[in-house]
């Protein structure tokens, strides 16, 4: 079994109290204690936790870890004092585990900010072979040169002045906000900020934006949880004031199959089905990104409810067959 984050933290902590002298039991507890409060973690109350920490830094890093005295006198510390278990080459599965976390960070490789992938690549000298997973990849996308930028002033809480060109629009618009959170859908960047005074978010895609420049105005923090704000929608638009509500489509037999290995949404479930297809129910914010999903599906999907949405279906379906 792997090593909890509280035990890495102990562990990193005994490895640097035992490179220094003579400790006993308590006094290592004490240091971890200090530690692990300071990292916002629950502390430890018995002396057996350090006593088997210390097991499994003999055993796991072959320590060599010296004790001296008994009982309540106990001590350890290094025999070796330049040992760390910090400066051991990696074990086979230790090097295995790296290996495999980086194919899948390499989703990134060639993205600014991420130039370090390539360089721990060679660091650990992987020799990967053929690929065995592929990502989608946007990093030839317009617009992708500002993701770097952008991530900076989002981590250090820096305003921004964006200009952004528009669709079907001949001018620039100029933009100054405060950025909070970046986000990929259907293969574009998209960035989340806010104008100063304004209430609302707005989203911007990462293609359309033309020059950021750094803005004196004070950042303005938010308290949308980013993490819970795209619960109720397929994509990214969130329109003030909507709220989610009950939407059931009817699919063909072929294709529920591929909705039931995929759902269309968190919230989705299968309320009936027979030997023609079968009925979906979901829960969510109505936006044109779950238009253009329905779209997709062609003839295989019929909208049922709400009206609204089965309207909005109908009518962009007649005006793409006048087209032919």
């Amino acid at each position: 079994m792997g090593k909890s984050k509280a035990q890495e933290i102990r562990i990193r902590v005994i490895d640097r109290w035992l490179k220094r002298g003579n400790y006993s039991n308590s006094e290592l507890m004490d240091r971890c204690n200090e530690v692990l409060e300071n990292e916002g973690r629950g502390q430890i109350s018995s002396r057996q936790t350090i006593v088997s920490d210390i097991d499994y830094m003999k055993f796991t890093y072959n320590a060599p870890i010296k004790t001296i005295g008994k009982g309540k006198n106990t001590c350890y510390t290094y025999s070796d004092r330049d040992f760390s278990i910090y400066n051991q080459e990696l074990s086979e599965e230790e090097h295995q585990s790296l290996k495999q976390a980086l194919d899948v960070v390499q989703r990134f490789k060639g993205m600014p900010q991420f130039e370090w992938v390539d360089e721990m690549e060679a660091r650990f000298r992987f020799q990967s072979g053929p690929s065995v997973v592929g990502f989608e990849d946007c990093q030839y996308n317009a617009g992708i040169g500002f993701f770097s930028r952008l991530f900076e002033a989002i981590t250090q809480k820096q305003a921004l002045t964006i200009t952004y060109q528009k669709f079907l629009h001949s001018e620039p618009i100029v933009y100054s906000l405060s950025p909070y959170y970046l986000k990929q859908y259907n293969n574009r960047w998209f960035l989340f900020g806010r104008g100063f005074h304004q209430k609302t978010l707005t989203n911007f895609p990462l293609d359309r934006i033309v020059r950021i420049e750094r803005c004196n105005h004070p950042f303005e923090a938010t308290n949308v949880d980013f993490d819970s704000y795209f619960d109720n929608i397929i994509g990214v638009t969130v329109t003030k004031g909507e709220k989610p509500e009950p939407v059931e489509l009817w699919f063909t037999k072929r294709q529920l199959a591929y909705v039931e290995t995929k759902p269309l949404h968190r919230s989705q479930k299968i309320v009936y089905k027979d030997e023609d297809g079968g009925i979906v129910h979901l829960f969510l914010i109505i936006n044109y990104e779950l238009e253009q999903l329905l779209l997709s599906f062609g003839e295989n999907v019929k909208v049922l409810s709400p009206t609204l949405l089965q309207d909005k279906i109908k009518e962009r379906i007649e005006k793409s067959l006048q087209n032919y």
